[in-house]
Formats: C-alpha cells, structure tokens, sequence
C-alpha cells in the first residue's frame, strides 16, 4: 500500500539513518550551564556542587563561569524538591550531522517536499528557498558547534561531570 495515493513509497527511496540524540557530554565542551531547583534546596548546597562540577567539565575559554543557579522556593506538585539541568554543549554536533545528512538524502530525492510547497507558498514564499535557507542554517549551525569544540581543545577525556550531580539535601 503507498502511503499517499499516487505517491511512491519512501522505503524505496531512502536509507534509514538513526536520528536518536545519544550525545556523550563529556567529549565537548560546554558553552553554558543552567540548573533550576525547586522547593527547599539550600543555595549552600547548590554552590558546593557546582564548584565540583567545574573541575570535571571543560568549559570554553571565554566562558569558563558560564554556570546559572535559579531557585523557585514551591515545591513541584507532589515532590519535596526538583533541579533541572540545562546545558548547551559541542556535543549535539553529531546529532546534527545526522539530521543534515538524513534531510539532504530526503530532499535530494524531493520526497515529501509537496507537502511544504503546499503550505509554504500560502504567503507567497518560495518553498525552495526556505528549505534551502533552512539546510544553510543547520550547516552553519554545525560548522560553528564545530569550530568551537576545535578552539577549544579537548574535552574528551575529562568526563562529563553533570550525570555525577549528588545533591546534598
């Protein structure tokens, strides 16, 4: 059965390539870190842990602060306490790459590319355009993610750090 009537299916056209995100944060470098805790978490505790965290991550050069400490003093509904953790890392490189590669075998082969054209050109925009300009933008994207993992320098060998978080409370 095609999955459109009048469509080729795609399973002829394409090769599967994971798009999982299975990045390893201790072989990049992070750019910045953000953790958010909530309900009754000393910032005593939060401090002592961040310092730690500091000698086992490798920051970029310009950044090598670039720690973010939030504290919201309600609980989450039906916990004592939370911390979220959010960090921008060199590591998401590769899931990026995989991303371009799988869009650029779709797009090559303008599989599903009558579904934006249909849409895209509501406003008058060129669906081609768009989606050339989006494919130029993740590329860049990856180039600058990896130019800064390069200007770095290492990172792969000091451990991630974050996923050792042992909260004190």
């Amino acid at each position: 059965a095609l999955p459109f009537p009048g469509q080729p299916s795609l399973a002829r056209h394409t090769t599967l390539v994971p798009l999982r995100a299975n990045p390893h944060p201790g072989a990049g470098m992070y750019l910045a870190c953000a953790l958010m805790a909530r309900g009754h978490v000393p910032m005593s505790d939060l401090v002592r842990n961040v310092d730690r965290i500091k000698k086992s991550v490798s920051m970029v050069p310009w950044n090598p602060d670039g720690f973010k400490i939030g504290i919201c003093g309600t609980p989450p509904a039906g916990e004592e306490r939370a911390l979220l953790c959010l960090s921008n890392n060199c590591c998401i490189t590769d899931t990026f790459d995989r991303l371009e590669t799988r869009f650029n075998m779709l797009y090559r082969r303008r599989a599903m590319v009558h579904h934006y054209e249909r849409f895209m050109n509501v406003g008058g925009g060129d669906a081609k355009a768009l989606l050339d300009s989006a494919a130029d933008n993740l590329h860049t994207l990856i180039e600058e993610y990896q130019q800064t993992q390069d200007r770095g320098g290492g990172g792969a060998d000091q451990g991630c750090g974050l996923g050792r978080f042992i909260p004190v409370l």
